[in-house]
Order: C-alpha cells, then sequence, then structure tokens
C-alpha cells in the first residue's frame, strides 16, 4: 500500500466518509478493517455508465487499463 492509498483512508476514516474508492488489495483490506465502506474503480466506471455518463463501459475499462491501473473482477 503506497502513501496516496494510506492518507486516503485516514481522510475517509476521519471525515466518517459515506465510501472510499480504492483499486490496491491490501488498501481495500485495511479500510474494510477499519468499517470503511470500499468501492473499486471499475464500480465507479459501472454506476456512472448504468447513469448515462459513461455510454461505453468496455472502452473505459480497457483505456484504463492501457494506462497501468489493474483491475480485478
Amino acid at each position: 500500500m503506497g502513501f496516496g492509498e494510506l492518507e486516503a483512508i485516514i481522510l475517509a476514516y476521519e471525515f466518517n466518509a459515506d465510501f472510499i474508492i480504492l483499486d490496491d488489495r491490501k488498501a481495500r483490506r485495511e479500510a474494510e478493517e477499519l468499517g470503511l465502506p470500499v468501492i473499486g474503480t471499475a464500480a465507479v466506471s459501472q454506476k456512472a455508465k448504468e447513469k448515462g455518463i459513461i455510454v461505453n463501459f468496455q472502452s473505459v475499462i480497457d483505456e484504463l487499463r492501457n494506462v497501468g491501473l489493474r483491475l480485478l473482477f
């Protein structure tokens, strides 16, 4: 887990966030242990598709992978 994920978890915890967006497996585990609801980038993208914000879900996922994001389904 990197500094960015750690800082995001701390802020989400301190501000009692409704949820936190994390893809890193270790970061997700840590956030869940603190009782934070976790959602991943793929789920956010899917919700955007459902709301009509994203037209082609698969092209978004492909582009995220092309820029180096590793997504687990």
